[in-house]
């Protein structure tokens, strides 16, 4: 079985702290088109995971953009500890832990209970690297 990338999950992380800054204010200032390709690829990957959660929990117009805001939020907090990941899992395990807990009680606050039930449901096997939503749960 393949490990997460890294690569993989600070591309996610990009894009979705792209989406949650100010409007017209770039995440990287002096983009190179290397990076511009990256950051597009990690739009669409973000895109992929919010259209699949919308589709699956029917997400409203408000709840998307108050989802999306959770979410991106989230993924910048986790993008702080994956160094741990590598060097110390333990801490990491107990960090991403406690993040999670913090997502699931911020979106039990504009989900209804039948929609964060769906929410975890989608949560994918321990060793299913092939799906994006697997970063999202572990």
């Amino acid at each position: 079985m393949r490990r997460p990338s890294l690569l993989f999950l600070l591309l996610l992380t990009a894009g979705l702290a792209d989406s949650y800054l100010s409007a017209g204010q770039p995440a990287i200032e002096n983009k190179t088109p290397v990076a511009e390709s990256k950051m597009a690829e990690s739009k669409l990957v973000t895109e992929n995971i919010i259209n699949k959660y919308a589709e699956q929990i029917t997400l409203t117009g408000d709840q998307r953009s108050a989802f999306t805001e959770i979410l991106a939020g989230y993924i910048e907090e986790k993008q702080k500890i994956l160094p741990l990941l590598e060097s110390n899992r333990i801490d990491y395990d107990a960090k991403q832990s406690s993040y999670f807990n913090t997502l699931r009680l911020k979106l039990s606050n504009i989900l209804l209970k039948t929609q964060l039930k769906k929410f975890m449901q989608l949560k994918p096997r321990v060793a299913d690297f092939e799906s994006n939503l697997y970063y999202i749960y572990y």
